[in-house]
């Protein structure tokens, strides 16, 4: 009965299949499909979001319909978490707020719809155009120098897909790129696909800021002795710079990889006039009209300007105290110890130190008294024999050694105090300063930029109140007594310090002057770099100018008197001039430990299988000659007084031991001492009776010295 309930539901089964095969079904949805270049615009916002690169996506639109359709906008909200604005408009809205790392998508527009935004070095722009790809190739320099002009590096254009048309093209341009200097003509990038690797530079978005690709930059700049020594190339305009800020320019050059070509300002003037800036103003009108993209000028630190900008840290101009040498020093100790720091001589001393000790360890100690002062004794008088034991030589010639080259450094050091400077004063703060007597002076023109200075301290406050003010008209006559007399100190840049100083002493004495080290106050007038307001350059210099240091742009100066550069010299000298010498210490050093060890390996194989060599003590020496009087030795150089030991047979008796029988043997050692002594006794009757009433006694080929009472008897030979 179970097979026909079976065979009735198979056959239900078949009725349902060939019920729902009559019924048709419903169609699927599809999901709304977006453009190409619409998914190339998803892929690099999620491209740029993963590396930290975007803030925000601005759509900018020249019609409502030309703009991104409503699918790829749910996809942007789905998929990352920045926010969009969306503006219908040929140009944005004044001041339209923009944050830094920001995405602008331009439809059927150029960089002018940017007009009135806040550009920063690290926008991307996004443009997307039509047409066909000849029409884009003539006209997209025009769109792309658009760009250019806005100060935009980060630009893509991407060409739609028309009906002519059968993909979808990038283009992008690089104005510092090897062999496409200044290129403001599209170059096509290579399209992305899902095996792109997540990198902006898939997209071509090179990293320009920090390699210019060795392209050459305009640099303007004006003439100003000797900062700014400028010589003109075959009566042109491009100019060859010799001042002494040409290796902050190279050093820059060589950091950022560009070749700087220097400029006059186009119409003849520094800053031009103001009732025709911008038109032609000079440096900075060179700059707002594009003819420029760097420039070298003065200008005060806290001007601030619409029209030009600067690295935050590109003020290579320090002004500060210009102090003389010698002010006030009466030390008469100064030609002896000034000249080596504290430091030094506590190095030296601690070096001596564990010298002596190591030698402490080294030798025995009932020994180390006597022979330390022997080995010094050696060292003063140079005539005592060098010490025997290895440790003892090795002390010799590591303090000989030490004490050469430290009289070496030393009139060294007291020949270049004698040479260029008798005295030094060293003001190691502000408050050093403040405290002394040195009359201080600064011009007009410092204390109309310092009258916006903000002083932390008293100390400077009462700098500020001492300071007397003159023009700049008699600077020199200033900067003559100050370099002469060095009893006054100058408010000054330090730049100019270091020129005058050259220029007012000889040339065979150092410079003069001093300045506090690394103190800058913090408004004054600075030799600046100046760039374009919003300039694409502005951020790769403030990046490199924030990682050179300052001390090391300056190492070289120039001297306006012999038209050429020289190297940096210190006044003072400091233990860093005397590394030569101390490489030879160090080589004494580790020559005396090579001989050390040798010694100490010589010593140790010489030993092997050897007897004991001669004593030392007195006592030691009275037992040794004992025995050899028992073994018939002979002294040395001495004739014997003993007789040969008794042989039987011609035996020895050391053959005898084994011959004879051992009560005999006992017995004939015991007659043969007895004789020794007997002999001992009538030597020290008849040396006793020789040298009277006894201070001297002869044994046995040497004379025993008898010492006072309570001191040892001596041995000599």
């Amino acid at each position: 009965m179970r097979v026909p309930s079976v065979a009735a539901g198979l056959l239900a089964l078949l009725l349902l299949r060939v019920a729902g095969a009559a019924v048709p079904a419903a169609p699927r949805a599809r999901a709304a499909r977006v453009a190409r270049w619409e998914g190339m615009l998803l892929h690099l916002a999620a491209t740029l979001r993963a590396n930290r690169a975007l803030s925000a996506i601005h759509f900018v639109c020249r019609s409502g319909d030309q703009c991104i359709s409503t699918t790829a906008l749910q996809r942007l909200d789905r998929r990352m978490t920045v926010g969009y604005t969306q503006t219908v408009a040929e140009v944005l809205p004044d001041e339209w707020p923009s944050a830094p790392r920001s995405l602008y998508v331009l439809v059927d527009l150029d960089c002018r719809a940017l007009l009135n935004a806040t550009k920063h070095a690290d926008d991307v722009v996004l443009l997307v155009t039509g047409g066909t790809q000849e029409e884009f190739q003539t006209q997209g320099s025009r769109v792309l120098e658009t760009c250019w002009q806005s100060d935009l590096l980060k630009v893509l254009a991407v060409q739609r897909k028309d009906s002519g048309e059968t993909g979808l093209r990038m283009y992008t341009y690089w104005p510092y790129y090897p062999e496409h200097c200044h290129d403001l003509r599209p170059h096509l990038v290579a399209l992305w696909t899902p095996a792109t690797p997540h990198r902006p530079e898939a997209f071509g978005l090179l990293p320009k800021d920090r390699d210019l690709g060795g392209c050459p930059l305009r640099v303007t700049t004006f003439k100003a002795r000797p900062w700014t020594e400028i010589i003109p190339v075959n009566g042109s305009r491009i100019l060859l710079h010799t001042g002494t800020f040409k290796p902050l320019i190279l050093t820059l050059a060589r950091y950022l990889n560009f070749t700087p070509t220097f400029y006059l300002p186009l119409d003849g003037k520094i800053f031009g006039r103001s009732d025709d800036f911008p038109k032609s103003g000079g440096i900075l009108g060179d700059l707002y009209f594009n003819r420029s993209d760097l420039g070298l000028m003065f200008t005060g630190a806290d001007l601030k300007l619409p029209y030009h900008a600067r690295p935050a840290t590109a003020q290579v101009s320090c002004t500060t105290w210009c102090l003389p040498t010698g002010f006030n020093t009466r030390s008469p100790w100064r030609l002896i110890i000034g000249e080596f720091t504290t430091e030094a001589w506590g190095a030296v001393l601690v070096s001596y130190l564990v010298a002596i000790l190591s030698y402490r360890l080294l030798l025995p100690n009932r020994t180390f008294r006597e022979t330390w002062l022997t080995a010094l004794q050696g060292l003063i008088s140079g005539i005592s024999p060098i010490p025997e034991s290895a440790a003892s030589r090795v002390f010799i010639f590591c303090w000989s050694f030490a004490g050469l080259v430290l009289g070496t450094l030393y009139m060294a050091a007291l020949h270049r105090i004698t040479t260029t400077e008798t005295d030094d004063t060293v003001f190691h703060s502000v408050t050093d300063l403040a405290d002394s007597e040195l009359p201080m002076f600064a011009t007009t023109e410092h204390v109309a930029a310092y009258k916006k200075a903000q002083f932390d301290t008293a100390s400077e406050q009462r700098l500020w109140r001492r300071a007397v003010t003159f023009n700049y008209d008699q600077v020199l006559p200033v900067f003559g007594r100050l370099f002469a007399r060095r009893d006054l100190a100058v408010l000054m840049d330090r730049n100019q310090c270091r020129s005058y100083s050259i220029t007012f002493t000889a040339r065979s004495s150092a410079p003069a002057y001093h300045m506090i080290r690394n103190y800058c106050l913090a408004v004054s007038p600075a030799y600046n770099l100046i760039l374009r307001q919003g300039s694409p350059l502005l951020r790769a210099f403030t990046k490199a100018t924030a990682r050179l240091d300052e001390a090391g742009i300056t190492n070289f100066w120039f001297d306006f008197k012999e038209m050429q550069y020289t190297a940096t010299l210190d006044p003072v000298l400091r233990m860093r001039q005397l590394v030569p010498f101390l490489k030879m210490l160090g080589i004494g050093c580790a020559a005396g430990l090579v001989m050390f060890i040798l010694e100490l390996v010589w010593f140790g194989c010489s030993k092997c299988g050897t007897k004991l060599g001669p004593r030392t003590r007195p006592q030691e020496i009275e037992q040794e000659h004992e025995r050899g009087r028992l073994r018939g030795d002979r002294l040395p150089g001495r004739p014997s007084r003993w007789p040969s030991p008794p042989s039987v047979n011609g035996e020895s008796d050391s053959d005898m031991r084994h011959h004879m029988h051992p009560e005999v043997y006992r017995q004939l050692l015991e007659e043969r001492r007895r004789v020794t002594e007997q002999i001992v006794q009538d030597l020290r009757a008849r040396a006793r009776a020789r040298a009277g009433p006894g201070h001297w006694d002869r044994y046995g080929g040497a004379y025993l010295r008898k010492g006072q009472p309570g001191e040892p008897d001596f041995m000599y030979y």
